[in-house]
């Protein structure tokens, strides 16, 4: 309050212009890439800024960005644009169920972002369990007990790891049985879509989907570490 606003945050400044955009009443939001400019602590930390504008105001927002996390965290509808030509919309799980899709956007990392309940915290064990909607639990980092009993987290596709046959005395605390629906590649990478109580994306390079000779419908194994979960 007492600072003037060329001595704010990039961080700050976005969290500014948003209370200055919902005390003037918008029937509408209008947010043109607004965390393009920051860097990736201060996206995690904005992101649920406006999950809580979306959530508690009630506030519809036109929301334009390149990246699918952002997507995938706030979007009840997307629309996909590609060189000025509308080329697919719906639900974001949906709309993006193609890996191949994935592939071409996901330029960097992608992640997957799940809507899950809190079971537990174990402070000691620095471990949280949590719920997905099928009743799959996973181990993530510990959080204490949050305020609403669900809230989203997310992992990296390219933090998962896949295995033919159980693994035994491994360090990771999540192991998920689980079917691969989809197998998509392009410019040797390889995009896995497994249901394992709920659908994972796995980006593999395509020689590990030869040498593991992964095909479709066959049984696997997820293997995810309990830090490689961030909370949203």
């Amino acid at each position: 309050m007492n600072r003037p606003v060329t001595k704010l945050s990039g961080g700050e400044a976005q969290r500014v212009a948003l209370a200055r955009a919902i005390l003037s009443c918008p029937q509408l939001l209008l947010l043109d890439e607004p965390l393009a400019a920051l860097d990736i602590g201060l996206k995690e930390r904005i992101l649920p800024y406006l999950a809580r504008v979306r959530d508690e105001f009630r506030i519809p927002m036109i929301y334009v960005t390149h990246n699918l996390t952002e997507v995938l965290t706030l979007a009840d509808w997307v629309l996909m644009i590609q060189q000025g030509r509308l080329v697919a919309q719906g639900v974001p799980k949906e709309t993006f169920r193609s890996a191949n899709t994935i592939l071409q956007l996901a330029n960097d990392e992608f992640e997957n972002v799940f809507t899950v309940s809190f079971a537990e915290s174990n402070r000691e064990a620095g471990t949280t369990r949590v719920s997905l909607a099928s009743g799959v639990e996973l181990l993530i980092p510990y959080v204490p007990r949050p305020a609403n009993a669900s809230f989203q987290i997310r992992v990296s596709a390219d933090d998962i790891l896949v295995a033919t046959e159980r693994p035994m005395g491994i360090s990771a605390g999540n192991l998920l049985s689980g079917t691969i629906r989809k197998i998509e590649s392009l410019d040797g990478e390889a995009m896995l879509t497994v249901l394992a109580g709920d659908e994972f994306f796995v980006r593999l390079t395509a020689s590990a989907v030869m040498r593991l000779s992964l095909t479709e419908n066959m049984p696997v194994y997820l293997i995810i570490k309990t830090r490689s979960f961030r909370v949203l």
